[in-house]
């Protein structure tokens, strides 16, 4: 019985750990979405500036 449990708790640590990482990819792929946008937005201005 303890062992079942045991490993039932291994088990949601894994899917735990699993959620987490993909929550941290998405927040990553997040940053790395804004970063482009706002380096987007400076070249943008840069060629208002030269016309």
């Amino acid at each position: 019985m303890f062992e079942i449990e045991l490993k039932q708790q291994k088990i949601s640590n894994g899917l735990i750990r699993f959620f987490t990482s993909i929550l941290d990819l998405h927040s990553l792929l997040l940053c790395l979405q804004e970063y482009f946008t706002s380096m987007n937005n400076v070249e943008i201005k840069k060629m208002e500036v030269f016309q």
